[in-house]
């Protein structure tokens, strides 16, 4: 760009005025005022007023001085510039050299800019469809003068400009006007307006117009074979009846990093034939190479074709983009064998009215592994008239790795699903993900392995989850009248890898667990350790499970089925059953430890009648008369099976043993019977009753049998409180007994 000459505080006054004077082009000024101009790189920008007089729109002209004649004085003149309007010159009007639209423009122009004016280096021609050929190699010529400045970028000013598959092959920026003021044009149906083929390559501020007559058959707007970046490039056709093949045919093998910013991908009145942008990897590798398309718009309402497709390895990220209309918005299928790779993220943004998927992952040939692959926060709104589809659709025979969390989906027509998992699908996290109205919210098929479902909220789904799979650790979240706010739980394990929030890899926060929806009959919980074969502890507080020996401790580390540190308290009502039951086979080759049920410990306090074994069951029925009720009843059965023998045996046995310790006992007693009658007193109360101990085959039979007590101060047999000495003669006294339900007495005698 060249700017205008300046000086300072240039004026003088007309001496001879044009003629005509509204349209001459020749004016006459003092000879020393006219060499001063002339010193001037012309032209210039003069302004003509009356003389003192400020001049405005209504009272001054605009004019260029083209040439400068210092011995005459005599100015060549091109009248009525910058949109004003010629006036009526007269002699003595004031004429300046004075700042004005143009120099500023031109500062601005320069200031955004900062670049080589294509049109200094050849000629630009507007809106001719049959100057493409010598736009294409005036904007050439000036990449190749920018590539070899300090400068690195082409400047096009506003304008339409027909070219011919213009070569962006070094490392500059192609820069347009601005606000879509700098068009691009081709009319090709086979080729392209621009090429990019170097690692550094650049274009920004651009509109690039498809304008041929008839739909294109191959070629683009735009052949990236290799770039950095591309910034607010609109891409558009004529209308929607004469279609471009491809907005960028992205084929090559590109540097890293490579970007696409801010552009915009056709529109109400466009339309291509075969895809948006078309990314292959073109027999090189890598492909497309760690590239990121960001904040961008694919705006289509023909249908038909995908927005983006995606062709050998993906490697891409896509962040917040709005795709509104297409087929489908990100269509990736692989079709080399490319071997292991990662990662496709799609983060953010928005895709809307697609007649087929929002995302659909396929494989048409070849075979690799691709993981780490993301779809996330992204909102699929899919056509309202279209059956069947689902928002993303990983295909029969796709490759394995992927995590779909946080996205909003609304499949709300005719069987169309939120997330439809395949058969070759392997891999695949189905995580926090908002699903409402579908006819399926995830679909699992038969083939699909490794398939995580958790944590999503379906708000109004046919059915949340239809698995034909395998899907592992399946959280469900609930939100009907009957289940609101709880959590349906397959199977639950820890996670792989431990995040924050409320579940982690050894912790899992909630308030209840149910093992099924509460309109639900039937059902279970099932808590294990593992499902391997060799099971451990599970801990409950203070209390261990010991899954692999089925023992159970209360406040302990179970050693036998159940094991209790502290109280145990039976309570309740119970109907026809006892309160406790103890039943089983205890086995053992020492009879001293066969025993059913053992009361041990330790009683240290000092309080009153502690007791080891303490029966205070009350026994009142309701109503009717009870036979016999019993506060203690002991009724063990002794059978030897033939060829075993129990030689004695015990229907009771209160054998008290005392301690080796330094204390005092008093009184040993080891069967007390005792009776506290309060006012319901009873007709008969017996101490003791033995029934009949005879029986057929019994050899002898005692009703009472005392051993002969020895070693003590002295022996007694019996103890009796006192005798009655009525008619005592020759015997000491007589002890009051029931014979036969007669009064009779044992005699006592002193000697």
């Amino acid at each position: 760009m060249t700017f205008q000459s300046h000086a300072n505080l240039l004026t003088t006054n007309v001496v001879t005025a044009p003629s005509p004077a509204t349209s001459g082009t020749a004016i006459t000024v003092s000879t020393a005022w006219a060499t001063k101009i002339a010193a001037l790189t012309l032209p210039v920008q003069l302004v003509i007023a009356p003389d003192s007089t400020e001049p405005d729109d209504a009272n001054a002209e605009i004019v260029t001085c083209t040439n400068a004649a210092g011995g005459t004085g005599v100015l060549t003149i091109t009248r009525a510039q910058e949109g004003s309007t010629a006036r009526t010159v007269i002699a003595g009007d004031r004429i300046r050299l004075a700042l004005t639209k143009l120099h500023l423009e031109d500062i601005e122009e320069h200031a955004q800019a900062g670049g080589l004016d294509a049109r200094a280096y050849g000629t630009l021609t507007a809106a001719s469809s049959g100057a493409a050929a010598t736009n294409t190699a005036t904007i050439e010529a000036a990449i190749a003068a920018a590539a070899a400045s300090d400068v690195k970028t082409v400047l096009l000013p506003a304008g339409t400009y027909y070219v011919d598959d213009v070569q962006v092959d070094q490392a500059v920026t192609l820069r347009g006007h601005g606000g879509e003021l700098t068009t691009l044009a081709y009319t090709s149906t086979t080729g392209y307006a621009l090429t990019m083929t170097h690692g550094y390559a650049e274009a920004e501020h651009l509109r690039i117009k498809y304008a041929g007559s008839g739909s294109a058959s191959a070629g683009g707007h735009l052949l990236w074979q290799n770039g950095r970046r591309l910034s607010n490039v609109v891409f558009i056709t004529t209308d929607t009846t004469n279609k471009a093949y491809r907005y960028i045919n992205h084929d090559g093998a590109p540097s890293a990093n490579w970007r696409w910013e801010g552009c915009t991908f056709g529109g109400a009145a466009s339309a291509v034939a075969d895809c948006g942008i078309h990314l292959d990897q073109g027999g090189a590798w890598p492909m497309p190479g760690d590239g990121m398309i960001s904040d961008c718009q694919f705006l289509d309402t023909v249908y038909g074709v995908p927005a983006i497709r995606v062709k050998g390895h993906p490697s891409l990220r896509i962040l917040n983009p709005k795709l509104l209309g297409w087929t489908v918005g990100v269509l990736i299928d692989w079709s080399n064998s490319l071997g292991n790779s990662n990662g496709f993220y799609w983060l953010g943004g928005s895709c809307e009215n697609f007649t087929a998927a929002g995302l659909r992952v396929a494989r048409s040939s070849g075979s690799y592994t691709l993981v780490d692959n993301i779809v996330s926060g992204v909102e699929f709104v899919p056509s309202a008239t279209t059956s069947g589809i689902a928002c993303i659709d990983i295909q029969d025979g796709s490759a394995p790795g992927w995590t779909i969390t946080g996205n909003m989906m609304m499949p709300v027509f005719t069987n169309q699903i939120g997330v439809k998992i395949g058969s070759g699908a392997d891999k695949v996290a189905v995580t926090g993900n908002f699903i409402r109205g579908a006819a399926t919210g995830v679909s699992v098929n038969s083939g699909a392995t490794n398939v995580y479902v958790a944590a999503n909220y379906f708000q109004g789904c046919t059915t949340d989850v239809s698995d034909s799979g395998s899907v592992v650790a399946a959280v469900k979240s609930y939100n009907d009248a009957n289940v609101k706010g709880y959590l349906h739980v397959g199977s639950l394990s820890a996670p792989t890898n431990t995040a924050d929030g409320d579940i982690t890899a050894d912790q899992i926060y909630v308030p209840k667990v149910i093992g099924s929806k509460t309109d639900a009959s039937g059902g279970g919980l099932t808590i294990t350790t593992t499902d391997h074969a060799t099971k451990v502890t599970i801990t409950i507080g203070t209390s261990k499970y010991d899954e692999a020996n089925n023992r159970l401790g209360i406040g302990m580390t179970p050693t036998v089925p159940l094991d209790v540190t502290g109280r145990v308290i039976f309570q309740g009502s119970h109907a026809d059953a006892a309160a406790f039951t103890v039943n089983g086979t205890v086995t053992t080759a020492n009879n001293a430890a066969g025993q059913v049920m053992v009361v041990g410990g330790t009683i240290d306090g000092t309080g009153a009648n502690p007791a080891a074994f303490r029966l205070s069951t009350t026994l009142a029925p309701v109503s009717g008369t009870v036979a016999a009720s019993y506060g203690l009843r002991l009724t063990p059965t002794f059978a030897p099976p033939s060829g075993a023998t129990q030689t004695s045996v015990y229907g009771s046995l209160a054998q008290v043993v005392t301690g080796n310790a330094a204390g005092t006992i008093g009184a040993l007693v080891c069967y007390y019977a005792g009776k506290v009658i309060n006012s319901q007193v009873p007709t008969t109360v017996v101490g003791m009753s033995i029934d009949n101990m005879g029986a057929a085959g019994v050899t002898n039979a005692y009703g009472l049998s005392i051993t002969k007590p020895t070693g003590a101060t002295n022996n007694y047999y019996f103890s009796f409180d006192t005798a009655d000495a009525t008619a005592a003669g020759a015997y000491f006294g007589r002890i009051p007994v029931s014979y036969a339900g007669a009064l009779k007495y044992l005699r006592i005698f002193s000697a």
